[in-house]
């Protein structure tokens, strides 16, 4: 996973107004999650969305951000992200997906 974080990270340096930008974020948030970096990869994740609030991946960016949050003890903040995504992506794959996580979580 380091590597591939490694890799993501020199794309977007090299690459700043590349079309795949998002998505290489995307992959080293997660790439830092798998390594347990979550402070790191909630850092990368959270400028994605903000940065391109549009793109597809947002509601799985966001449900990563939830995941993060309940990996450092942040319960609280991990459910309201994850009713966030239910409430901006109504009928989404996303969606659903935060709506089984939020059914673990209690």
């Amino acid at each position: 996973f380091k590597s591939a974080g490694n890799a993501f990270s020199a794309f977007a340096k090299k690459y700043p107004q590349s079309p795949y930008l998002p998505l290489a974020q995307f992959w080293l948030g997660n790439s830092l999650y798998a390594q347990r970096d979550y402070k790191g990869s909630t850092y990368v994740l959270q400028n994605m969305i903000q940065q391109f609030p549009d793109h597809a991946k947002v509601p799985d960016a966001m449900i990563a951000v939830a995941n993060n949050q309940f990996e450092t003890g942040q319960k609280a903040a991990a459910k309201k992200t994850l009713e966030q995504v239910v409430a901006k992506f109504p009928g989404t794959e996303g969606a659903q997906a935060a709506s089984n996580r939020l059914k673990t979580l209690k």
